[in-house]
């Protein structure tokens, strides 16, 4: 009767595990986001997301961005800012890499 009672017990708390595993794999695959991860040479560069500061320097990664296109500029001192146009699309992560170009003095 003990080993039976054991053997339930086992089989109902593996099945319950094996519910809740599932239940967490299918939420992750069901987001409507993508990521974005920034770095640039020199490091340490300002980013702006659609012309807004977001008190981030690279390297940086961003998560969970709704599908669509980003405007990114990047700003640190004594190199000209850059700004580019990124496309997010949902459950894919993006990296970019930008050289920033030094400002020339006349």
């Amino acid at each position: 009767m003990k080993k039976v009672f054991l053997t339930a017990v086992f089989v109902i708390s593996f099945f319950l595990i094996s519910c809740r595993e599932d239940i967490v794999e299918f939420a992750e695959i069901q987001k409507d986001s993508g990521s974005l991860f920034l770095s640039s040479y020199p490091q340490g560069a300002v980013i702006f997301l659609k012309d807004t500061q977001t008190n981030f320097k690279t390297p940086e990664e961003f998560d969970e961005l709704e599908p669509g296109e980003y405007i990114i500029t990047l700003k640190l001192d004594g190199y000209s800012d850059t700004t580019i146009v990124v496309n997010v699309e949902s459950g894919k992560r993006n990296f970019l890499s930008i050289f920033l170009n030094k400002k020339i003095k006349f």
